[in-house]
């Protein structure tokens, strides 16, 4: 369908866009890239196509110019609040934790964002792992309040972003805060819940093998992102950057996986 949306509008920059974003779905790295910079080539004010570039490039690891890339979209549409989450998952991505916690705190102070609130609560479960005492308590009970309003919009079907949440980033937050907090035994009911999502189909094992790797279970987790490649899945797309699988780098099965979705 992007390709005929293409061939019937090839001087319109949306239609590259929609082409990039199924071609980086579907792990074709390279034709993704020629078609968000022919959308750019076309309208190099287009917002959208502005970050959306910027994801991928960080998926390919091409951190600070995807970190530019998102930028320049919020100049171009401020009032864009999703693209300012983005930034803020980008940042954390990137590796600057505490950068992307200021980042959501001012994107929800203008808009409340289902996608900021799971960034948030992310961003600060991951940063009870590189603190201690009243740091991380404070770090952990942010994570939980974070999922808390994140489940109250995923039960109510969706924030104001519209439909695509299931009740899994409520789950995520809390079973990857106690991880990184070493409460193991916290962590467990969360983390079962999120395998029920994954045996139902709700859940993605991307998702679930965070949590295995932030408890440095580092087999299992490995196991869930591999039976991932079987399927296909979308959430692999961001694992060569993603802070959680730190722990997976170096071994072998990892490097191989990466390689087989041409992030090698």
């Amino acid at each position: 369908m992007p390709e005929r949306a293409v061939a019937l509008g090839p001087d319109l920059a949306e239609t590259h866009i929609a082409l990039a974003a199924v071609m980086q779905v579907g792990w074709e790295w390279d034709h993704a890239r020629v078609a968000y910079e022919r959308a750019l080539q076309i309208n190099p004010r287009l917002a959208r196509a502005q970050w959306w570039y910027g994801g991928l490039l960080l998926q390919l690891g091409h951190l600070s110019d995807a970190l530019e890339k998102t930028r320049l979209a919020i100049d171009l549409d401020p009032w864009d609040y999703t693209s300012h989450s983005a930034y803020g998952g980008y940042l954390f991505a990137a590796g600057f934790p505490q950068q992307a916690l200021e980042q959501l705190e001012r994107t929800l102070a203008e808009k409340d964002l289902i996608s900021a609130h799971i960034n948030l609560g992310v961003v600060c479960a991951y940063l009870t792992s590189t603190s201690k005492g009243t740091e991380r308590d404070k770090y952990l009970t942010r994570a939980l309040q974070e999922a808390d309003r994140v489940r109250e919009q995923e039960t109510r079907g969706g924030g104001s972003e519209g439909d695509g949440y299931t009740i899994k980033w409520a789950d995520f937050i809390p079973a990857l805060a106690y991880a990184y907090a070493g409460e193991s035994s916290q962590a467990l009911p969360w983390l079962n819940r999120l395998e029920e999502g994954r045996l139902s189909g709700r859940t993605s094992a991307v998702t679930v093998s965070s949590v295995y790797a932030a408890m440095k279970d580092v087999n299992r987790s490995l196991d869930l992102l591999e039976m991932a490649a079987a399927y296909h899945d979308r959430e692999l797309t961001n694992i060569a950057v993603l802070p959680y699988f730190a722990p997976l780098r170096g071994h072998p099965r990892f490097q191989a996986l990466l390689r087989r979705i041409g992030l090698g």
